[in-house]
């Protein structure tokens, strides 16, 4: 039955798993907006180079992009269960292609996943060396143009001049917008922070 007027629907039975939801999507939504935010600042001395706390930073997003993206993003491997979960997800967070565009893109996120292998492609197709690169004021206006032009080669840039993340998978080109990923994950963290006050406040109901 429905309890929010904006279109919750839970039984009893499945309490826990809006309240496992609401909890870690508020967790990885927080994570993402700090990496963010990090990304701004001037870099800590407790890392090696500015390079290194952005790629920190930038690692930590993704990761949390992919966490988040994985909890709506339904693809044909998702069944039963798994399925019907995303699905209440979507509703109860009120979840759309149209409203988050960015999210709903799942490529980006395996941009940390299996490192190893995409630097090793990277190595034998475009005699590269893979890994992450960084672009702010300070770089060299002929290395920026090697990064911004030559992706195949480069296929995981910090774009800190204009504010984006610039990723290549499979041979495609993903440009994420800091700016406007911060936008889609404040609207989304209002939205889950209200379920997840919603959930606690009927648990009080219930002691």
């Amino acid at each position: 039955m429905p309890f929010l007027s904006s279109g919750i629907y839970i039984r009893t039975s499945e309490m826990p798993y809006e309240a496992e939801s609401s909890y870690y999507l508020k967790y990885q939504i927080k994570s993402a907006l700090i990496s963010i935010d990090k990304l701004m600042q001037d870099f800590d001395i407790a890392f090696d180079s500015k390079c290194q706390y952005c790629h920190y930073y930038t690692d930590h997003l993704l990761y949390s992009y992919g966490q988040i993206s994985n909890r709506f993003v339904i693809t044909p491997k998702d069944v039963g269960l798994t399925r019907e979960r995303k699905e209440a997800n979507r509703r109860n967070f009120e979840f759309t292609e149209v409203k988050y565009p960015i999210l709903s893109d799942k490529c980006a996120r395996n941009t940390i996943e299996h490192i190893d292998e995409h630097n090793q492609l990277v190595i034998e197709k475009c005699n590269g060396v893979g890994g992450f690169n960084l672009i702010d004021r300070e770089t060299p206006e002929e290395l920026t143009l090697v990064f911004r032009n030559e992706r195949k080669s480069h296929p995981y840039t910090l774009d800190l001049v204009r504010g984006e993340i610039m990723i290549v998978r499979n041979g495609t080109s993903i440009d994420v917008n800091l700016a406007s990923l911060k936008l889609e994950l404040l609207a989304l963290y209002d939205r889950v922070s209200s379920v997840y006050d919603t959930l606690q406040e009927m648990v009080r109901r219930q002691l």
